[in-house]
């Protein structure tokens, strides 16, 4: 037997007469929701309403007995059965009224009719725990899940009790909600409450406040338990005028005017708000508040994501997480979507296909995300389909991949969930994450996973890097993909050291699935380190040739810089605290080329060898570094789990560096005999033998195209690569190169096309966003790279090219991302996030060849 629920709980009146959309619910499911509510049937009216708090409550407040929970937060337990009491769900530590931590100071705030009273215990480092507050929270979320229950059984049952009850509830919420206080409840900091008539705290962003009692993002002040239970009974006969009245009125009314009056911070999970004032306008027939809702879709869809159709945070847990949020909005709205809002839907559709893309793309071939900045190691999405490199030029990031390895670089610009890792690399291969970024946490010692010091990156005068809050001085310099063998980006940052560094770039070519070429410049400074670190997910260990390592008892933090532990996520960061995490270090002068092996402890026979080499004079340093991620939520266990972190550094006045390193997976033996480098014309020219007799020999110029011949080596241009066994060659690859190649055998081509942008603009296709026409003739099957477009103030931004148009005078080049700019007379106006105006209409172009 089966009985049914309505489907999202979202219905008009008029849809109501017409029949309710349902879906089965089990025997079950309903057992469960009258196991759920006994209790409540066996009060009277009266005790019924003594359920229902009076005062605002708040989201904030730890245990002060215990360390269970994160960010100054547990799942407290309240039951209707002990009303005036919560107890911790770590140490079962009750409160409040409890002798060792009592609520003897107390807070008056201003009500309709008198005044609310907030005791609250203060600790000995003066900040406040409002354990009644805390209690009223849970006890307002219980109360409003019980409530849906009972008028959910109504529905399904069509017992008048079940109705009768949840009208009750309903009806003493709009009673008591009016006077509710607006509050500030966030993590770390005291909560603070305002009079029912003051929406606004002083100092407090109005985003932050609530009547809620919590994060306003997170529990909302429209009830997303109420909003469905009235729903289910607003047609119950006995329901009279009077209260119905009062509930829409004096509970939704407010609930909904509340935040639908505030500015919007069209933050990333602001569209759960908006699919809120959806449900409640369909329910409470208030097409406005519909309306409104889709307003603010179309304007975060068109202001609040990157060019390329990402959202602006550079965390695919954050894309993702908007992504569900939206299609949440869509999926809230009526199946006969009003005329007046079909072109909002449809425009944000579109970028929802988009979003669609980047779930699918930004993931390790195991289906689990990406871990750049703030994303969750335990995230996943759908396993990959293909083994497409991927460039992803608004977020800023580079992706080689096929079915069993994944390298990666990230020069994602931007603020809001980012880490300080300009420039950093990972590596995946043989089923794990071996040169890996740790992710998203939420445990005191957060900052370490944010500094630069935990990336595999360059760290410069020992402090961490800055972020390109305004996306304009990180440029990414190639990226080229035969789909094959070859795959290669370069980027560099100009916001990582402002002032100190006037060169910060990374090359890095991944070459026959076997190996990662990886080439990062640094000019300016007066120390340089080079930093990989083992696995976030398990014990490995480290073996270092080239430099003789004995124990070192200092610290690599700089000189006069004083270090101690977090003991909260949010206790501050301080640039120049990274290196104090690293311990039992030890250090030695290293030779200009080292080895690193990194291996799994489970696994010995998988990891990685990198063979560095650099200029002279380096020194080595190994320790061990918080991996975070075994430790979870739990703070005292940060410390138990480490990984080895493997830095060289160099120091000097006004140092130039060029690290050059090949990283190369192993599972079992190694296939690389032997890495050698050699400095020409100002071009790395690096030589990797292979076991099986063959060599390959990668050139990259370190800034221009060069010209090369030495003995029967030669070569012109950006980048190339040739695989020979003896002399004879057996592959090449030029990206913006003319020739390269040994003795009498030689591969030539064109290096490419640039010039000024004749045209631009937008479309809307299945698989293309916008479009740039040149007055050159590129040929509709030319091998290509990304398509750089760079404006008067040296902002350049990238596009994947999907299609050659030959035009009558010259080509359309037809890309995946919309340009995200207008031009206005004399100056540039970007319209993608973040918005802001470029001095200066001239555009430029640079698409680089890539043959064979």
């Amino acid at each position: 037997m089966f009985g049914y629920i309505l489907l999202a709980a979202c219905t008009t009146v008029s849809a109501a007469a017409e029949g309710v959309k349902v879906v089965p619910v089990s025997d079950q499911d309903v057992e469960n929701r009258k196991k759920r509510v006994a209790y409540l049937l066996t009060l009277n009216d009266e005790q019924l309403v003594a359920m229902v708090p009076v005062q605002s409550g708040a989201y904030v407040g730890d245990c002060p007995n215990c360390d269970t929970g994160t960010q100054d937060y547990i799942e407290w337990i309240w039951k209707p059965q002990k009303p005036h009491v919560m107890t911790c769900s770590g140490c079962g530590e009750t409160y409040p009224n409890n002798p060792k931590y009592p609520d003897d100071h107390m807070l008056k705030v201003a009500a309709p009719e008198g005044e609310h009273e907030y005791p609250y215990h203060q600790r000995e480092n003066d900040s406040r725990i409002y354990f009644r507050a805390i209690r009223d929270y849970w006890a307002r979320r219980v109360m409003e899940k019980h409530c849906q229950d009972l008028a959910e059984l109504w529905w399904l049952t069509k017992e008048d009790d079940y109705a009768r009850r949840a009208t009750i509830i309903l009806h003493r919420f709009a009673q008591v909600y009016p006077g509710y206080a607006y509050t500030m409840s966030w993590p770390f900091r005291d909560s603070r409450f305002s009079p029912w008539n003051k929406p606004t705290i002083e100092g407090v962003a109005a985003n932050m406040t609530s009547k809620g009692g919590a994060w306003n993002y997170a529990t909302l002040d429209v009830s997303r338990e109420l909003v469905p239970a009235y729903d289910c009974v607003r047609l119950w006969p006995g329901l009279d005028d009077a209260t119905r009245n009062r509930i829409e009125n004096d509970l939704f009314g407010i609930m909904v005017s509340y935040p639908i009056g505030k500015k919007d911070t069209y933050g990333n999970m602001s569209p759960t708000m908006w699919r809120d004032f959806v449900r409640a306008g369909r329910v409470l027939n208030k097409p406005e508040w519909m309306r409104e809702a889709m307003r603010r879709v179309d304007h975060f869809m068109t202001r609040h994501f990157l060019y390329d159709g990402y959202w602006r945070e550079p965390s695919p847990s954050y894309c993702g997480q908007v992504y569900w949020y939206i299609k949440s909005v869509f999926e809230a709205l009526p199946p006969q979507i009003p005329e007046e809002i079909k072109p909002v839907v449809d425009r944000a559709k579109l970028g929802l296909k988009t979003l669609a893309h980047f779930n699918g793309d930004l993931v390790f071939p195991n289906g689990k995300l990406l871990t750049l900045s703030d994303t969750w190691s335990y995230n996943s999405r759908s396993k990959p389909t293909g083994a497409r490199p991927t460039l992803v030029p608004g977020l800023g990031v580079a992706i080689f991949r096929n079915d069993e390895y994944l390298a990666w670089l990230n020069f994602a610009p931007g603020a809001g969930h980012a880490h300080r890792d300009a420039l950093g690399i990972g590596l995946w291969a043989h089923g794990k994450e071996l040169l890996r970024d740790i992710g998203y946490t939420h445990i005191a010692w957060r900052a370490w996973t944010v500094m630069t010091h935990s990336h595999n990156t360059v760290v410069v005068n020992g402090t961490a890097s800055e972020v390109d809050k305004l996306h304009n001085l990180t440029r990414l310099r190639v990226f080229a993909s035969d789909g094959d063998k070859f795959h290669l980006a370069e980027a560099e940052s100009d916001a990582a050291y402002p002032g100190v560094t006037s060169r910060y770039r990374r090359t890095i070519a991944w070459i026959d699935d076997s190996y990662l070429i990886d080439i990062f410049q640094i000019h300016g400074g007066k120390q340089h380190d080079y930093l990989l670190h083992g696995s976030a997910d398990e014990d490995s260990s480290a073996a270092v040739q080239g430099a003789t390592l004995q124990p070192f008892d200092g610290t690599l933090l700089n000189d006069g810089v004083k270090f101690t532990y977090p003991t909260a996520e949010s206790a501050g960061y301080n640039p120049q605290h990274g290196y104090g995490y690293f311990t039992d270090l030890q250090s030695g002068k290293a030779d200009d080329a080292m080895t690193l092996d990194l291996r799994l402890a489970a696994s010995p026979s998988v990891g990685t060898r990198t063979h560095l080499l650099c200029e002279p004079g380096p020194t080595a340093y190994l320790g061990q570094t918080p991996r975070i991620r075994e430790a979870k939520r739990e703070d005292s266990l940060a410390s138990k789990f480490m990984a080895p972190s493997f830095c060289v550094r160099r120091a000097g006045k006004d140092l130039h560096s060029t690290f050059v390193a090949v990283h190369e997976p192993i599972n079992g033996d190694s296939k690389i005999d032997q890495v050698s480098v050699r400095r020409i014309s100002d071009a790395i020219i690096l030589t990797i033998n292979r076991i099986d007799g063959s060599r390959d020999i990668f050139t990259s110029a370190l800034d221009r195209p060069v010209t090369i011949a030495e003995g029967s080596f030669h070569f012109s241009g950006r980048y190339g690569w040739l695989r020979a066994r003896g002399d004879q060659v057996e592959q090449t690859r030029l990206v913006g190169a003319k020739a390269i190649g040994l003795g009498d055998a030689k591969t030539s081509a064109a290096p490419g096309w640039s010039g000024a942008v004749e045209r631009h603009g937008r479309v809307a296709t299945a698989d293309s966003r916008g479009w740039f026409e040149v007055d050159a003739v590129i040929p509709t099957g030319a091998s290509i790279g990304a398509l750089l477009i760079e404006f008067a103030d040296r902002t350049v931004r990238g596009f994947n090219v999907v299609r050659i148009e030959p035009r009558a005078d010259g080509t359309r080049l037809h890309v995946r991302e919309d340009p995200g700019f207008d031009i206005d007379g004399e100056h540039i106006n970007l319209t993608s996030s973040p918005q802001r105006t470029i001095q200066g209409a001239a555009l430029r172009y640079d698409l680089p060849a890539l043959a064979k």
